[in-house]
């Protein structure tokens, strides 16, 4: 089979299109994600009303707690929840496919209320939903990853999220 020389023209037109369409695309993402190291540290999506913050780790360490990202703890993320509102909180893959704990504070009449530390095996939760109401105003909310060091109280943790969802104008009342 021969080709007219209109369809040598077509192919050859083609062809380099198709190489030069390859080329910039490569050179695009090459050009990308030059100089943007892979970042797998495990984050905290918070949405309420209309903000959606994304809270990194106050401390985050490697498994065996050999190296961390600071010494001292950051202080807590601060997205205030309105009263009647609800937060959602999404967790990153990276810390959702390991177990993680959630302890949820809460101001009532009686004072300040801080919920049993609850355990997430692997996999099995990626959102929570926490309400903010006037009986219960949601006030702190932490998420803890443990690591593979074990204390006398439990595995210690590789990461810890904290969230500051007490709204605004409202105080902690004091200790007495």
């Amino acid at each position: 089979m021969t080709l007219s020389s209109g369809e040598k023209k077509f192919f050859a037109i083609f062809s380099i299109v198709a190489v030069l369409f390859v080329v910039i695309v490569a050179g695009s993402v090459a050009v990308l994600t030059s100089g943007h190291e892979a970042d797998d540290t495990p984050y905290v999506q918070v949405a309420s009303g209309d903000k959606l913050v994304r809270v990194e780790p106050l401390k985050y360490c490697s498994i065996d707690l050999a190296e961390c990202n600071r010494e001292v703890l950051d202080p807590p993320a601060r997205v205030p929840v309105k009263v009647g509102e609800t937060m959602m909180l999404s967790l990153s893959s990276e810390l959702a496919v390991g177990p993680w704990t959630l302890v949820v504070q809460y101001l009532t009449a009686e004072g300040s209320d801080i919920g049993d530390e609850v355990f997430y095996p692997s996999d099995s939760a990626r959102t929570i939903t926490l309400d903010s109401t006037r009986d219960r105003i949601l006030a702190a909310v932490e998420i803890k990853q443990p690591s593979q060091v074990e204390d006398e109280f439990g595995f210690v943790p590789r990461g810890i999220w904290g969230i500051d969802t007490l709204p605004d104008g409202v105080e902690v009342p004091a200790q007495s």
